[in-house]
């Protein structure tokens, strides 16, 4: 490891897999289409870099890159200028997740209190939740929006019409909502950085129908000294929290650094 502190956002679905049929004491037996694994259909690709998306909207503050689109889930990297607003919406039948990697998020969603999300938060939207967002701050908000696949939009009539979509025509439908409650682990909104300045555990912090979202983050070195909570014995110590795994290097002079190598500078800035 070169980086003192490892960081990942997991913004993970839920799959339903169709396991192979096989004959058991002279049961039916069906024909099936079956896919091929590990087989990457455009637009997905094993890695996605954020210098590669910069350099094919350079010149553009406000873009919309589709990188997961399957069966299951439905992702878009999202670049917008500050200031910028995405008016009042609502998903029917689906939860929405936000992770927000640079920049500032302001969100209004019914019934919460106002949301400011920066570098390291999830914002989970329940279904049937009227919501806006727009970007604050000084620079670029960069961010990931997920999706179960297939879902769908509607906006307030009140508001102006939205522009159309390839293919389809806005009108106006009639029906009631009544926003999602939230029940644990699940919240309207959860930051890295700030868990972690408290020593918190993190863990799953999203278990929705279709989206699950487990941030992972720990120290390469245990004895770092920005590592204040310690290591296993601490609140946020073992496995998923900031301590990492400390008791393997105590006794001797440092963790993975005990041999004599030195670790890299961590950059805190670092866009993950």
């Amino acid at each position: 490891m070169t980086n003192k502190v490892r960081i990942a956002f997991g913004a993970l679905l839920a799959v339903s897999c169709l396991a192979p049929l096989y004959s058991q004491g002279g049961g039916q037996t069906w024909w099936v289409n079956k896919t091929k694994g590990g087989v990457y259909q455009a637009p997905m690709r094993p890695l996605w870099k954020l210098s590669e998306l910069k350099a094919k909207y350079s010149g553009r503050n406000n873009w919309s890159e589709q990188i997961i689109k399957d069966p299951e889930q439905d992702a878009t990297y999202n670049s917008a200028a500050p200031s910028t607003k995405f008016p009042r919406r609502l998903h029917p039948d689906t939860h929405t997740l936000f992770v927000v990697i640079a920049g500032e998020m302001h969100f209004t969603i019914e019934g919460q209190q106002p949301v400011v999300a920066s570098r390291g938060s999830i914002v989970n939207i329940l279904k049937s939740t009227v919501f806006s967002y727009e970007m604050g701050g000084t620079q670029n908000a960069l961010w990931v929006e997920v999706n179960p696949n297939n879902y769908k939009t509607v906006y307030p009539s009140d508001d102006p019409p939205p522009p159309a979509a390839p293919g389809a025509e806005v009108v106006k439908v009639a029906f009631n909502h009544t926003p999602a409650s939230y029940t644990p682990p699940n919240q309207v909104h959860w930051n890295l950085f700030e868990a972690a300045a408290k020593c918190e555990q993190a863990g799953a912090k999203v278990n929705e129908d279709h989206l699950f979202a487990n941030p992972l983050y720990g120290f390469a070195d245990p004895n770092d000294p920005l590592n204040t909570c310690g290591g296993r014995g601490a609140a946020g110590g073992g496995r998923g929290g900031r301590g990492g795994g400390a008791a393997r290097g105590d006794a001797a002079a440092g963790g993975r650094g005990a041999r004599g190598t030195a670790t890299a500078s961590f950059n805190p800035n670092s866009v993950f």
